[in-house]
């Protein structure tokens, strides 16, 4: 793994240089374990979390770290999005085998989106969206409850925008979907 002084020196502002030593020493270990899960080899994982790191630095100006939930989530998202860029590099992995790999372990804090409903709602959404295949959870996570525009989910799970526009789609219609159940069953 690069040092911290190694990534800091491709910063500029002192404020960006603080920025990630934050994120470097609040989730670098979090990453790790990310990276493990889906890569398994200490060479392999340190590859991902270094890559994770280099999109996190492009990044930088997106991450609000007084938020700890949507940090938590947009670095775990970029780590897990480097770790099925190397899959698909490294072990030829196609995308149908790479979306039947198990999850992202999920944390049980809420996130950004409980300001705006209550909490009782925001908790049912959250766990509307974490039901989400996996591939339309992570874009749909990142849309609604990180407020991100589809570029930069497409930046981060590294595909292309239209393609992280179809998953947040095919997201929204599986959530109204689930609703329309619920309202049904009450």
């Amino acid at each position: 793994m690069f040092p911290l002084s190694l990534y800091l020196y491709t910063l500029e502002t002192e404020e960006d240089r603080g920025k990630l030593t934050i994120i470097y020493e609040e989730y670098l270990s979090s990453t790790s374990r990310v990276a493990r899960i889906y890569v398994g080899k200490y060479q392999a994982e340190e590859d991902v979390v270094h890559n994770a790191i280099m999109k996190l630095i492009d990044n930088l100006d997106k991450i609000d770290l007084n938020d700890k939930e949507a940090t938590w989530s947009y670095v775990r998202k970029t780590t897990y999005s480097s770790a099925m860029d190397w899959l698909k590099h490294e072990k030829k992995f196609i995308a149908e085998d790479i979306d039947k790999l198990e999850p992202v372990v999920e944390s049980d804090e809420p996130l950004p989106l409980e300001q705006v409903m209550s909490n009782e709602g925001y908790q049912y959404l959250v766990q509307c969206i974490r039901s989400l295949k996996d591939i339309y959870r992570d874009a749909c996570e990142l849309k609604f409850l990180c407020g991100m525009k589809e570029r930069e989910i497409a930046q981060i799970l590294g595909i292309s925008e239209k393609n992280a526009g179809i998953r947040i789609v095919r997201g929204r219609q599986a959530l109204i979907e689930m609703l329309k159940e619920d309202r049904k069953d009450d």
